[in-house]
């Protein structure tokens, strides 16, 4: 199915605004999805935003077919709609290979995202801005690898680089000893613990982190302890996988997450994983992770040096969409 709006694109760039082309926007979406009585309503809200966007609809899990009326459309935006079932890595790899064939050249040629979550009701809350201060700035942190404090109001580390060690900045932790410090070399209760304390506590606008992960945990580095998803939420556990704080059932402050040093992280294999988890509950509304087992690829440590390179220059989707190019 193809609808579009045809728009001259005579002598415009890309960072032309205000034009028919900086506002052109394309839908993709399988026919299951589509007539599914509640997927559908999230394509009717992306609508309700882009009233005069093309809508391209394929069927037997085969976007490829898409690809000629994609290339007519050639708009600046393009969203994939998916149940959690229909995004996994290999139609992760084939967006990505589409995405480059819309012309001659081998660059991307559209800035490009995934809508899912754990259901529809899920997957519209994560895309649903309305509520959210534009733009949106990221003012506190938190993180488990080396991002510079300074970048932010707050932000609290659970360092990778060295067993135990942790940091704060306008976020200390008292070690034991009745004070509240900045930094130590122990950490005084359960790393998971603290986890489920600071995103309390903090609200934070942006989690970045590495160590071990999977489709349903991320380890707290050096493996100190982790985050495993279940059916109700969030479990924090300690290093003996025995919980160690209650379950966090939901987090509601809009934030980013960037899983950029964790395997499989980003990897949607099926409703109850770490994507569906905070795209939902955990109140992410944009992600960025890998589907594969690595932690030093470019499309996570690249989006990340760029969008931080210049603070407040570029937004997260401007960075993945530039460092691609």
């Amino acid at each position: 199915m193809f609808h579009h709006k045809d728009h001259s694109r005579h002598n415009i760039t890309l960072d032309t605004p205000d034009t028919p082309y900086s506002k052109s926007y394309a839908i993709v979406v399988s026919s299951t999805t589509l007539n599914d009585n509640n997927w559908n309503s999230v394509v009717s809200f992306l609508f309700d935003r882009h009233s005069d966007a093309t809508l391209l609809v394929y069927s037997n899990n085969d976007v490829k077919t898409i690809h000629s009326d994609l290339k007519a459309a050639m708009p600046r935006y393009v969203a994939f709609v998916c149940q959690p079932d229909e995004c996994g890595r290999t139609f992760v790899a084939k967006c990505h290979r589409l995405m480059r064939t819309l012309d001659n050249d081998p660059y991307i040629d559209a800035m490009w995202a995934i809508i899912t979550g754990s259901d529809a009701e899920s997957a519209i809350k994560s895309i649903d801005n309305e509520s959210i201060p534009q733009p949106f700035i990221i003012r506190r942190a938190i993180n488990f690898t080396n991002v510079d404090q300074n970048l932010f109001e707050s932000c609290f580390t659970f360092s990778d680089a060295k067993r135990n060690c942790w940091s704060g900045k306008n976020c200390g932790l008292d070690d034991g000893s009745g004070e509240e410090k900045d930094e130590g070399d122990e950490y005084p209760k359960a790393p998971a613990e603290i986890f489920a304390e600071k995103l309390n506590e903090m609200e934070p606008d942006l989690l970045v982190t590495s160590g071990h992960g999977g489709e349903q945990y991320v380890e707290m580095p050096w493996s100190v302890g982790k985050l495993q998803v279940e059916e109700s939420g969030l479990v924090p556990l300690d290093e003996n996988s025995e919980p160690a704080a209650p379950i966090i059932e939901s987090s509601n402050n809009p934030k980013i997450f960037l899983p950029i040093a964790n395997c499989l992280v980003g990897h949607c294999n099926g409703s109850q994983c770490m994507v569906t988890t905070f795209l939902g509950r955990m109140g992410v509304r944009q992600m960025c992770g890998y589907t594969v087992r690595t932690w030093f690829g470019r499309a996570g440590w690249g989006t990340l040096d760029l969008w931080k390179s210049v603070p407040g220059r570029l937004t997260l989707s401007d960075a993945y969409f530039l460092h691609q190019a």
